[in-house]
């Protein structure tokens, strides 16, 4: 190959490596809320993605053994009703927040809670600016919450110590 083949080439490279890099130094999942049950077998945990594209979560997981807890929701709520934390999704208490499955859910970007929550001190929060809470729920006491995701198809994983 040519030398002028190669510079393009070692180019692309040196730039995918410096993305690669700096998504993992600077990952775009950011927590906020975090609300629990009093016996700590339900935690609700406020996500958002301070990114530039969306966020797309794969598994979630609980406590230093990694197990696998008995349900996994994700609720969606605009940031003036805020969260509920229930284990009964068909309840009322939801005021109209989202429930759904883990896998069904794409964080959109600018959903940064510590964005959300300047807007709330500035008074200028709106129904249109959305919140994310993953819900876990185990049979034992949860300690942390493990969140794999993926943000430009690079796999992703953010513990989240409650401890």
């Amino acid at each position: 190959m040519s030398k002028k083949l190669w510079i393009p080439i070692l180019s692309v490279l040196v730039l995918i490596a410096g993305f690669y890099t700096f998504i993992k130094l600077y990952p775009p999942l950011e927590t906020g809320t975090i609300a629990s049950s009093l016996d700590q077998t339900l935690y609700l945990v406020g996500v958002g993605n301070r990114g530039l594209s969306t966020i797309q979560l794969v598994n979630v997981t609980v406590n230093a053994d990694e197990a696998v807890p008995t349900e996994t929701k994700v609720q969606t709520c605009d940031a003036l009703t805020g969260f509920t934390l229930t284990d009964d999704y068909r309840t009322e208490e939801l005021n109209g927040c989202g429930v759904r499955d883990l896998k069904d859910v794409v964080i959109k970007k600018g959903t940064s809670p510590a964005k959300t929550l300047a807007k709330h001190d500035e008074g200028t929060v709106t129904k249109e600016d959305l919140i994310y809470g993953v819900i876990v729920k185990d049979d034992l006491p949860i300690h942390s919450v493990n969140i794999e995701y993926r943000y430009f198809g690079i796999p992703l994983r953010k513990v989240v110590e409650l401890d």
